[in-house]
């Protein structure tokens, strides 16, 4: 089994978001999981479909509140180092893929946001 991780930046980390008064900066994060050679995004496995959800209203309630502006989204997603370099590098971009279209489903995404990180084997996932 193998997460992935979002990050918001704005200042945000794996979703990170900065606010637009001042300099403080914040981030929140949430970890996605995958079955070992599997990219397809499963909402019942482990507790993605939780984790998804919480981060989702996270990001609502800073948008509604209008005090950060978020600066970006980095996903980060990679593979287990079973397999080969290609499958794996495979693996880690549709895994990012997956993650940004389920996260589209529910949020605005401007493509000047997104930071995908994809390195193929994860040696700390």
């Amino acid at each position: 089994m193998l997460a992935a991780l979002v990050f918001v930046s704005g200042s945000y980390s794996a979703v990170s978001a900065q606010t637009i008064d001042s300099d403080v900066e914040e981030s929140d994060s949430v970890r996605v999981y995958f079955r070992q050679g599997i990219y397809k995004l499963e909402l019942d496995f482990e507790d993605n479909e939780k984790n998804l959800e919480s981060f989702i209203a996270r990001m609502h309630r800073l948008y509604k509140e209008r005090r950060f502006a978020i600066k970006q989204i980095r996903i980060v997603s990679g593979a287990s180092p079973e397999g080969t370099s290609k499958i794996n590098h495979m693996l880690s971009d549709k895994r990012a893929d997956a993650i940004l279209k389920h996260l589209s489903n529910y949020m605005a995404l401007p493509d000047s946001l997104i930071n995908v990180v994809s390195p193929g084997i994860d040696w700390e996932g």
